[in-house]
């Protein structure tokens, strides 16, 4: 994690890549390093490559959690959510607890998703994100985001009221639900 900090903190993503790039080739048969280095792809936007470090990480440590988090996500990017919908029943308590930071780290990929052609992919993500980290209302706003995309009116009304009972005075979730009402033709119901 310092490794990485460090890259971050300087605003180098490239040699964080570069660095951990370095490593497997060094060390081809360490699990963590293929495991960091599918984390940093995943983090460029590198799709491929990330899937293919996170495939190798299970290779070598089939069940590793890290690596099937982003798996999941990945795959659920090219059309198969299956995995992505099965990680709730694969992960005891503990786990859901250690998983919630690399959650987070698909929010990148999930809006791309939600603004690209396959809103539903994004919806599958977001579902999944917001059962294993409920307290992260960022989850649930672009859960409401796919579902909207998806002409899922009172879906994403549903997470949006879900964060503005919790934070009223949030500017983003307040807009999108303006924006929900105007795009349907509805400005009154903005009100009710």
């Amino acid at each position: 994690d310092l490794v990485d900090e460090l890259f971050m903190r300087n605003g180098d993503p490239e040699g964080r890549v570069a660095c951990w790039q370095h490593f497997v080739e060094e060390h081809p048969d360490v699990g963590s390093a293929y495991t960091r280095l599918g984390r940093a792809r995943f983090a460029g936007r590198q799709w491929a490559e990330a899937r293919a470090a996170f495939e190798r990480v299970l290779s070598l440590r089939p069940g590793d959690m890290d690596a099937l988090v982003y798996l999941a996500a990945l795959r659920a990017r090219e059309g198969d959510t299956g995995l992505v919908e099965s990680l709730p029943g694969q992960l005891g308590p503990e786990q859901v607890v250690q998983v919630r930071r690399w959650i987070r780290e698909w929010t990148p990929l999930g809006q791309e998703l939600a603004d690209g052609p396959h809103p539903e992919r994004a919806a599958a993500l977001f579902t999944v994100a917001v059962q294993l980290d409920p307290e992260e209302l960022w989850h649930r706003i672009h859960l409401g985001k796919a579902q909207a995309a998806l002409g899922n009116r009172s879906a994403a009304l549903d997470q949006y009221r879900y964060v503005l009972e919790r934070v009223p005075q949030d500017p983003v979730t307040s807009d999108l639900v303006d924006e929900l009402f105007m795009r349907n033709g509805d400005p009154e119901g903005r009100v009710a």
